[in-house]
């Protein structure tokens, strides 16, 4: 029963790891005791602890959406665990919905830079910098400018692209035209 309280303890003070080793010896020692109820409560928070930790892991190693789905299964569990943890876990949800919108706005200027909408790509571009930076995750912000230099490059390349098709075409009327003039003087 110590270990089984160290547990809540643990949970109550967001420290799943510690949680963890006193929640598996709270089910051994359960299971030596055969007692039944301890073994299915400790079970049920055995539960719970770990998708905390995979969701922390995966929130880590920038999994966005297995960090949420982890996560969404823990808010899940906690009705089996008398709601212990729901704070924290919710807080690491929004946190995990945060992160992911600053890639969908990534990903929308990336959409926009490729149809050469670059005004556009660069406000979501923006934004997504601006959204990472207040949630100071680092990653994310150097993920919106390494896009951002990435689109201004491009289009850096489509205007050069562009100058020159437009000076061949000058060129070519140029000539166009000193051939007719030269035409029109044979003439």
């Amino acid at each position: 029963e110590q270990s089984f309280y160290n547990t809540i303890e643990y949970i109550q003070a967001d420290n799943y790891v510690r949680a963890k080793e006193e929640c598996q010896k709270a089910l051994d020692i359960a299971e030596d005791l055969s007692d039944k109820e301890i073994q299915e409560d400790a079970g049920n928070y055995m539960k719970l602890i770990e998708s905390v930790l995979a969701g922390d892991d995966a929130l880590t190693n920038g999994e966005y959406t297995d960090a949420q789905r982890n996560f969404l299964n823990a808010r899940n569990r906690t009705r089996y665990a008398d709601n212990l943890g729901l704070d924290y876990i919710d807080d690491r949800l929004e946190q995990t919905s945060q992160y992911m919108s600053v890639y969908e706005l990534i990903s929308l200027g990336d959409t926009l830079a490729q149809g050469h909408q670059y005004d556009k790509a660069e406000d979501q571009y923006l934004a997504a910098k601006a959204l990472a930076a207040q949630l100071y995750f680092d990653v994310g912000r150097d993920d919106a400018l390494a896009a951002l230099d990435q689109m201004y490059t491009d289009q850096s390349a489509q205007q050069a692209q562009e100058d020159e098709e437009v000076q061949e075409a000058a060129q070519a009327q140029t000539t166009a035209a000193s051939i007719l003039a030269e035409g029109d003087i044979a003439i």
